[in-house]
């Protein structure tokens, strides 16, 4: 570039120029070399390639990279630090915005979610996402209702939000309105439901509360083949039969669960309660005592352990656990 500059202008490049030149340069080097080892995994050396690159110019596309590790490592306060500077940016993107909300929320930090939802919303009115992203903050603070206002107005914005049923659906259960709440799960269905967990399982609830305990288990059993990894379905499906008084499938159920969940404390303290329930109290005191074992795990060999409640006791000073079948359990 500079001996170009000479040629065609007679004149040489100025210190500054030429310092201003080297510096591009090096900022590409740094920048490129950070987003190559990025996508080969080195995830270190990307970071001092980006920390050098930003120390040169700030940049909205290092910014989204250094973000993204930061959320790998589950290190939220650093993916909020470059996604704010992304947003100082370019403050009129409102993707950006809507991905330090999403971000926010993780973190629980509500007040500055709501905040760049609003933001993104002043700058686009028409998108569907910082509605939903506020229901997710709403449903959080159990403010149940407004969870509920959000995801309506995410829907009218975008009728094939499917996220968006399916978390309106889940609100309505908790709120105990399952005749709204089968209505989104309905849709859902309608599209490709019979292959999501989640709309099984929503399904399922709405059945399970309406008098359709028959059909309810049928829903878990597929969200199980769909997922058998799931230690919750187990037990919903084991509270299910209990519901229809078939003790020995509910014990068959979380028996099943345990072979595929096999360090999972919640398994064997809904045995142990099903147990208390059918007289087997030493049976029960079993599945309780594993329940607590620290870095408890039926399958040693695969290196997994389970906390069970040994992580609660290491804080408090008392614990006093009791349980009722399909009911569910309380620890104090």
């Amino acid at each position: 570039m500079g001996f170009l500059k000479t040629l065609l202008t007679g004149k040489e490049e100025s210190d500054e120029e030429k310092k201003q030149n080297e510096n591009r340069r090096n900022f590409d080097v740094f920048k490129y070399d950070g987003l190559s080892a990025l996508n080969m995994g080195k995830v270190d050396y990307a970071e001092k390639c980006f920390e050098k690159a930003l120390e040169i110019a700030d940049d909205a596309e290092i910014r989204q990279a250094i973000a993204r590790i930061c959320l790998s490592k589950n290190d939220f306060d650093g993916a909020i630090s470059n996604l704010e500077a992304l947003c100082n940016l370019e403050p009129d993107t409102p993707g950006y915005h809507i991905s330090l909300a999403g971000v926010c929320i993780q973190a629980g930090k509500f007040d500055m979610a709501d905040s760049e939802c609003r933001k993104a919303l002043q700058l686009s009115p028409d998108l569907a996402m910082p509605h939903y992203l506020l229901a997710e903050k709403a449903n959080k603070q159990e403010n149940y209702l407004e969870a509920v206002v959000q995801l309506t107005q995410a829907i009218s914005l975008k009728d094939d939000y499917f996220e968006a049923y399916l978390l309106r659906g889940q609100v309505l259960c908790r709120m105990m309105q399952f005749g709204e709440a089968e209505k989104d799960a309905d849709v859902l269905m309608q599209h490709n439901g019979e292959e999501s967990e989640e709309v099984l399982r929503l399904k399922s609830c709405v059945c399970a509360h309406t008098g359709r305990e028959s059909e309810a288990a049928e829903l878990l059993e597929k969200a199980i083949s769909l997922n058998p990894f799931e230690p919750e379905i187990y037990v919903g499906l084991s509270n299910i039969y209990l519901k229809l008084n078939d003790k020995d499938k509910a014990l068959q159920t979380l028996e099943e669960g345990m072979e595929q969940n096999t360090d999972s404390p919640l398994l064997y303290r809904a045995r142990g309660a099903v147990r208390l329930e059918s007289g087997d109290k030493k049976g029960a005191m079993e599945d309780v005592k594993k329940a607590m074992e620290p870095l408890f795990t039926t399958r040693p060999e695969l290196d997994r352990s389970g906390m069970g409640f040994s992580f609660m006791e290491a804080f408090m000073d008392q614990v006093e656990v009791s349980s009722k079948p399909g009911k569910g359990t309380i620890v104090k």
